[in-house]
């Protein structure tokens, strides 16, 4: 771990920012030259999200809760959206969904470019059904995507480092854990929470 990485800040490279990482760099191979879509501006989204406007692309947000509209815009996205008709003045040449719901796998499909690419990380439907008729004629890449290579997770760590990216977390006190799996379980989290138990009082 570099010197400028903290302990929690590469625990939370090795989880949600490693798996953005290889969806838009080795999966999605984004590049300066690409308009990107991000499905899901959770945690996983929002890391996916400041990695492709770091590597230079054009990156819009999509997520039907609006509130996490200005988080995203803070991580590098031009403009968001709750669904993609309304960025349909955009051509996508990739587009990632970090929710996977079967609405969303269906909407990437369709408004990726011809050509394009559909990056698939988020579970939300443990089955979808899609329409192979555009995926044939429109050519588009349908891709699935996890976890990270270890010398992926080196080069995440080098950008943390550098401050290239950031991720998104918070801090919550140790005692506070309790609340932080509710808001979990609620779906109230954006982000990564993370604590030290070496802080609190009664360690």
């Amino acid at each position: 771990i570099p010197d400028q990485v903290g302990f929690a800040e590469a625990a939370v490279a090795t989880d949600s920012v490693a798996t953005a990482y290889h969806a838009v760099v080795a999966k999605g191979r984004v590049f300066d030259s690409h308009t990107v879509a991000v499905i899901g501006l959770g945690g996983l989204g929002l890391n996916g999200l400041a990695i492709a406007t770091y590597r230079g692309a054009r990156v819009f947000g999509v997520d039907i809760d609006t509130d996490k509209f200005e988080q995203a815009k803070e991580f590098g996205a031009r403009d968001c959206a709750t669904d993609l008709k309304s960025l349909s003045n955009e051509t996508f040449d990739v587009i990632l969904d970090f929710a996977g719901a079967q609405k969303t796998v269906e909407a990437a499909i369709s408004s990726v470019r011809p050509g394009g690419c559909v990056v698939l990380v988020g579970l939300a439907a443990q089955s979808v059904q899609i329409t192979t008729t555009v995926i044939v004629t429109q050519i588009v890449t349908l891709k699935g995507s996890t976890s990270a290579s270890i010398q992926e997770f080196r080069e995440i760590l080098d950008l943390i480092a550098s401050g290239s990216i950031r991720p998104f977390m918070k801090e919550i006190p140790f005692e506070d854990v309790g609340k932080g799996l509710e808001l979990l379980a609620t779906g109230n989290v954006n982000g990564r929470l993370y604590t030290i138990p070496s802080l609190t009082d009664n360690f």
